[in-house]
């Protein structure tokens, strides 16, 4: 055959799940028809860090190896591979989800980059056209999103950029495949096991709420004045932006796997909400350079707002969730 395209394979766009190979891994798993509940109960969220290394982020709890067996999918994983055409077609036609990894600076669709800097970038591959000599593939929809659309790059636009990943970048492994390996008949009850993880990580979590008051304390002291409120906003930046995707991560975890009621929903949005409003005065304050007192009298509220939501929050968890 001289092309084929997976159909049922698709941008997965409901979240951005921790980094772009997650993203593709969620991508394939729901390609092979598994659920991605294996994944999301598998981690646990809560509040690290103290200073400018503050930050919302998650623990897996298991291998992710030891969930793609329990799924009954076959994960390999390539140094490189000498005719990268060759096994891109060889698993389509087999079925299998590719992620092949490609550099950066010869993807047009990232104009930062492009022609510019040298750096690993994924792509899912779903088809091919040996006559029109094209892949499809997934990709970022824009350079600084978080979405992704279907796109057709021909063979010689793919085979340069893997090249330059593997000669320029040095990005090891470069190519990975997916495959249903075997059928699974067992059934999960991933709210028993997002429980059961919870349970594992409480004392982190509640430690969490501790650092993030503790936070609160060091925000309130350097921003009272504005030569120490910028080197902290620099500081604090980075880790503030993922701590909003890491919140809207544990909503949407919930979500999918408890169906929370709404009232609980709009607490996690709370939460979430703020600290995004947060990050977007940082941002503005770290490109302007105006120091505004009001603004971060603003963030210092919504912080305390914060608290006071996430421990509704953990005493929520502790009732419902925990296994004491």
């Amino acid at each position: 055959m001289s092309q084929k395209i997976l159909e049922s394979a698709a941008p997965f766009n409901d979240i951005f799940y921790k980094n772009c190979i997650h993203q593709f891994k969620l991508m394939g798993i729901l390609y092979l028809g598994k659920d991605i509940e294996h994944i999301l109960s598998n981690d646990v969220f809560f509040y690290n860090g103290q200073e400018t290394s503050f930050i919302f982020q998650s623990d897996a709890i298991r291998d992710e190896s030891e969930l793609f067996k329990r799924m009954g999918i076959e994960q390999k994983e390539y140094r490189r591979t000498d005719n990268i055409f060759q096994q891109i077609e060889n698993d389509i036609m087999d079925n299998n989800w590719s992620v092949v990894y490609i550099d950066s600076f010869y993807n047009p669709f990232q104009p930062a980059r492009y022609q510019k800097i040298h750096e690993m970038h994924p792509w899912g591959v779903f088809g091919f056209d040996q006559e029109e000599k094209v892949f499809h593939v997934i990709d970022h929809e824009y350079e600084t999103g978080l979405n992704y659309i279907r796109r057709i790059f021909s063979y010689d636009e793919l085979s340069t950029a893997y090249e330059g990943l593997i000669n320029d970048v040095g990005w090891t492994p470069s190519y990975y495949t997916f495959k249903n390996a075997e059928k699974v008949s067992r059934q999960y009850n991933y709210q028993k096991i997002l429980q059961e993880n919870y349970s594992l990580k409480k004392d982190e979590v509640v430690r969490g709420i501790q650092f993030l008051e503790e936070f609160l304390s060091v925000f309130s002291t350097y921003t009272k004045e504005e030569s120490e409120a910028y080197p902290f906003a620099e500081g604090v930046f980075q880790n503030l932006l993922w701590t909003v995707r890491w919140q809207r991560m544990r909503r949407y975890q919930f979500n999918q796997i408890y169906s929370l009621s709404d009232e609980l929903n709009q607490l996690l949005f709370s939460i979430e909400y703020n600290w995004n409003f947060i990050y977007t005065l940082i941002a503005k304050y770290i490109f302007s350079k105006k120091y505004k007192e009001i603004h971060f009298f603003k963030m210092e509220n919504m912080i305390k707002d914060i608290i006071v939501a996430e421990n509704k929050w953990a005493s929520i968890l502790n009732e419902k969730f925990f296994i004491n």
